[in-house]
């Protein structure tokens, strides 16, 4: 029978917080933070969506691909706080992404 890398093989302290939890799958799952950014990414998207929809009677895309990009790019400066939790190429193109949607912001027609 294998041994998989359980956690107290790997050296890392559990104990000291949940950081350290998401640090060791995060190196183990390298897609687990760009997958969580892309789910509250969309969680903001469609839920500002509906909400002004809702309460406006439209909706503006391109607002809140605005405003959910950005929220976006904050966790993800947050998450490179701490010591491998997220790489660079990560928190640029979430800082691309924003910059993308203040252009469609800017230049949209809605």
């Amino acid at each position: 029978m294998p041994t998989y890398n359980l956690p107290q093989e790997t050296g890392y302290n559990f104990s000291a917080g949940l950081d350290q939890t998401l640090v060791y799958i995060s190196n183990e799952v390298t897609s687990y933070i760009p997958l969580i950014l892309t789910s509250i990414f969309f969680l903001i998207f469609i839920s500002g969506y509906y909400i002004q929809k809702r309460t406006e009677g439209f909706g503006s895309v391109t607002t809140w691909f605005a405003v959910s990009s950005w929220i976006t790019f904050v966790i993800a400066l947050l998450m490179s706080l701490v010591d491998g939790l997220i790489n660079t190429p990560t928190v640029l193109i979430t800082l691309a992404l924003a910059f993308v949607g203040v252009i469609l912001l800017i230049f949209g027609r809605e």
